[in-house]
């Protein structure tokens, strides 16, 4: 927490030099709203638990639930029409298409 804090009082758009550039004020504002938003996700359980099974990062405007709700939908879908595929799987395709006509025809 503290170390935020701190990050926050040297990037907050408020207290930023005036002498800084538009460009150095630029980085500053997307620093400070990354910064903003990895400690949304950390201080918070449940964000933190959907962020470390998933890597996704939702924005605030984002409706978490509807979002998280619709991603497994599609996952439910993908995972229901697409078998999972295992490395013997992809050493059985090996074997059948090194060779054989398929191959030849995709390479020519």
């Amino acid at each position: 927490c503290k170390a935020y804090y701190k990050l926050c009082l040297k990037l907050h758009p408020d207290k930023l030099s005036p002498n800084l550039t538009d460009n150095e004020k630029e980085l500053a504002k997307k620093k400070f709203q990354a910064i903003s938003l990895a400690y949304t996700i950390l201080s918070d359980e449940g964000k933190r638990k959907e962020y470390d099974e998933t890597g996704d990062l939702y924005d605030d405007d984002e409706d978490l639930s509807s979002s998280k709700e619709g991603m497994k939908q599609w996952t439910d879908y993908f995972d229901a029409v697409f078998p999972k595929v295992t490395t013997a799987d992809i050493d059985a395709f090996e074997v059948k298409y090194k060779c054989s006509y398929g191959e030849e025809k995709d390479v020519l």
